[in-house]
């Protein structure tokens, strides 16, 4: 089959086609010629069969030019690449290169608890070996007594799957959602119970007729800054533990008393 045919085929080549490659040989006329024998190189080869398609398929060297062109999304022109470089195409080629056998682009029939053994036999020898492929094929192609039965199984298996697959993402997106609303509820909990203790402890620096209070320029500090001025004051000096607030600006008043003292 030439690579012109594929074009003959349309959109099959996306929905059923089955993609390998392999090591081939290509005759080299112009080597032969000069030999006086044949001469074959070691080429890389593209191979594309159809899903329930036993009689055409299409064989051509991976570096040849892909007759499928690519279209530029920015200004809607079409371009050509070679077969193994085409994106339908490229997964096959990488998993060839890699020694893997090529991926198949859907759920393998193997999956399918509704197929015996000798029926997943049948279909692999007409090229049907996915859910997918099984589920597309044409059911006037008289591929034999029973496909389209099957490939109504096949069909609702893929839309429960699908079903599934809708129901596990809203699931996770509600958990997700579930455990932000909880870390949000955590959070406002935290400043809540934070706030009242707070708002507590400001009355009891009010107690204090802030006339007395401005006689020290401590104060206004927090009990922190005032520990660590006396300790950058007077290293040597013990720490008072733990005083309350207004003796902490009593002692650091003494201190600083002492220090001017010292400075006079």
């Amino acid at each position: 089959m030439s690579a012109n045919t594929i074009d003959q085929l349309g959109g099959m080549i996306h929905t059923q086609a089955i993609i390998d490659f392999y090591n081939g040989a290509q005759h080299n006329d112009v080597k032969s010629q000069k030999a006086g024998r044949p001469v074959y190189d070691d080429v890389e080869m593209i191979r594309i069969r159809w899903a329930g398609n036993t009689k055409s398929e299409l064989h051509a060297p991976a570096s040849d030019r892909c007759d499928r062109p690519i279209r530029n999304k920015e200004d809607n022109s079409r371009y050509y690449v070679a077969w193994k470089d085409h994106p339908d195409f490229k997964a096959a080629y990488e998993a060839f290169k890699s020694g893997q056998s090529s991926a198949l682009n859907g759920t393998p029939i193997s999956e399918l608890p509704f197929l015996s053994e000798a029926r997943r036999l049948e279909l692999k020898a007409i090229n049907i070996l996915t859910a997918e492929a099984l589920a597309g094929v044409d059911v006037n192609s008289r591929l034999g007594a029973g496909l389209s039965d099957i490939r109504r199984q096949a069909q609702l298996y893929l839309e429960r799957a699908a079903g599934a697959a809708v129901d596990a993402k809203h699931e996770a997106e509600k958990a997700a959602m579930q455990a932000q609303l909880d870390e949000m509820r955590a959070r406002l909990d935290a400043l809540a119970g934070g706030a009242a203790p707070a708002a507590k402890a400001k009355p009891k620096r009010a107690d204090v007729p802030r006339a007395e209070k401005s006689a020290s320029p401590f104060d206004s500090w927090e009990d922190a800054d005032i520990r660590a001025w006396m300790k950058d004051a007077d290293p040597d000096a013990e720490d008072p533990g733990p005083v309350g607030h207004n003796q902490l600006v009593a002692l650091a008043d003494a201190l600083n008393a002492r220090i001017r003292e010292k400075a006079a």
